[in-house]
């Protein structure tokens, strides 16, 4: 088991930083960040998921290097999960980050919508993306 102080963190680490107090303000949530180990000279993108233990009042996190997600499951079998799930006769599921590229689809894979307009002209990709915030999107 390894004890480290809260107070040694405090002072290891700049507390201004999201990947601080964005969960304690949250307690839920997904996080991006850049982060260089103790010897390390350059940041890595990192993503971190969060969510609150109420009994506890305690916030529970896992995190990853992005360039590590890879080998943390397999690509093949999440695809085939997502896209199994349908909704009623012709809805179904799809992964898009946040420049519109569409990563899991079951025709645009690979493809990026971002700039794509709707009947009315309306940019709705670039709209969702400005609407996001904490895990959510919502659209009028």
């Amino acid at each position: 088991m390894i004890n480290i102080r809260y107070s040694s963190i405090i002072s290891r680490y700049n507390t201004k930083k999201q990947f601080y107090w964005y969960p304690k303000r949250k307690k839920i949530g997904y996080i991006e960040y850049n982060w260089a180990n103790p010897g390390e000279t350059t940041k890595r993108p990192k993503a971190l998921y969060m969510t609150h233990f109420v009994p506890w009042d305690w916030i529970i996190s896992v995190s990853s290097y992005r360039e590590e997600f890879r080998e943390l499951l397999n690509i093949d079998d999440f695809n085939r999960n997502i896209l199994s799930i349908t909704f009623g006769k012709t809805g179904y599921s799809y992964v898009m980050d946040s420049k519109g590229l569409m990563v899991i689809h079951p025709k645009l894979s690979g493809s990026n919508i971002y700039n794509s307009k709707d009947e009315n002209g309306r940019m709705f990709i670039k709209e969702m993306g400005k609407s996001y915030t904490h895990g959510k999107t919502r659209m009028n």
